[in-house]
């Protein structure tokens, strides 16, 4: 998704949990830079509100602006619901649900100040977000 949009003259903000996901994210951030697209990467894990917090002033100075939010963070946990432990029930809703609330509430107030903004639900991987080229 950040290819296309970038593709398609978006700026982006990929967003990654950890240091271990820092040389995938770096890879597709090369090769959105290779098409002659513009974009950064930023490590905050979406569970985490002061995280979340931290990203969005850090996505805000860019000064791209901010258009579309994609909320497609996620985890995948297999097992049967009887053998899962609560821990991993909470990192799931954490990042899936609580991730979800705390970058949406985060980018509204940013849309709502620019009077423009979309977000999409899609609950895999990553945040991203969309600046303009004005």
């Amino acid at each position: 998704m950040a290819r296309a949009l970038a593709a398609n003259g978006a700026r982006v903000v990929l967003n990654y949990p950890d240091e271990t996901q820092e040389r995938p994210v770096a890879e597709v951030l090369g090769s959105i830079e290779a098409a002659g697209g513009e974009g950064v990467a930023l490590l905050a894990d979406v569970s985490s509100e002061e995280q979340v917090l931290a990203m969005f002033e850090q996505i805000q100075a860019q000064g791209w602006g901010l258009h579309i939010l994609v909320n497609n963070a996620g985890i995948a946990h297999s097992s049967p619901v009887e053998l899962m432990e609560v821990a991993d029930f909470d990192r799931l809703m954490g990042i899936h649900v609580r991730g979800t609330f705390l970058c949406t509430r985060s980018a509204l107030p940013i849309f709502y100040k620019q009077n423009w903004g979309s977000r999409d639900q899609y609950g895999l991987t990553a945040c991203l977000y969309r600046g303009s080229r004005v």
